[in-house]
């Protein structure tokens, strides 16, 4: 209003409102035509700021966080108990991005290892920084071999490579049933 910001109920928020503009103030309706609230204009001193109305924030729901992502921080603290500071700090500075983080956490634990990975979290840790991508940093510096996985292919060259493969039968594989299969779980940089 007048190059001013004035905060809204959060009942208001995300809908189109009609607002009804005066002399000395100016009033907000709801979507039934009803008043929702009125304001005063604020001095030319205060022009231009953002104005918060205390009742407005009183009356909005403070967001808690999901339970998914709160599983997702125990599941990763269960996995590595050690990072729990990490996983703090990640969630001080990170706010609502924290388990998009932790998931590029766990994808790096599954490219490097978890020992490897540990070990990089914990130096990101001690360093105070509190990123999925200082660790990732860290773990290209210290097993750059490891850091270079094959990559998909971008074009429509997809069905081109599939089409080249020649069809089989499961008898053919069987000998891999034989075969003990071979854990890598824990890489170990070359």
């Amino acid at each position: 209003m007048r190059g001013t910001v004035y905060t809204i109920p959060p009942a208001l928020a995300n809908q189109a409102v009609k607002v009804r503009l005066y002399a000395e103030h100016f009033e907000v309706l709801d979507r039934q035509g009803r008043l929702a609230f009125s304001r005063r204009y604020v001095p030319d001193a205060e022009k231009g700021r953002l104005i918060i109305d205390p009742t407005h924030q009183a009356t909005a729901q403070k967001r808690r966080p999901r339970g998914a992502s709160r599983r997702l921080d125990q599941a990763f603290l269960k996995r590595f108990p050690s990072l729990t500071p990490f996983v703090s700090g990640l969630q001080l500075k990170m706010k609502s991005l924290t388990p998009i983080h932790i998931r590029a956490l766990l994808r790096l634990a599954d490219q490097y290892g978890q020992q490897t990975l540990l070990a990089a979290a914990t130096k990101a840790q001690d360093a105070r920084r509190f990123d999925s991508l200082a660790v990732q940093r860290i773990l290209q510096r210290d097993c750059p071999a490891v850091a270079d996985s094959p990559i998909a292919p971008l074009g429509g060259f997809g069905p081109v490579v599939v089409g080249e493969v020649e069809p089989a039968s499961l008898d053919q594989f069987g000998h891999l049933d034989t075969q003990e299969s071979k854990k890598d779980e824990d890489k170990e940089c070359p």
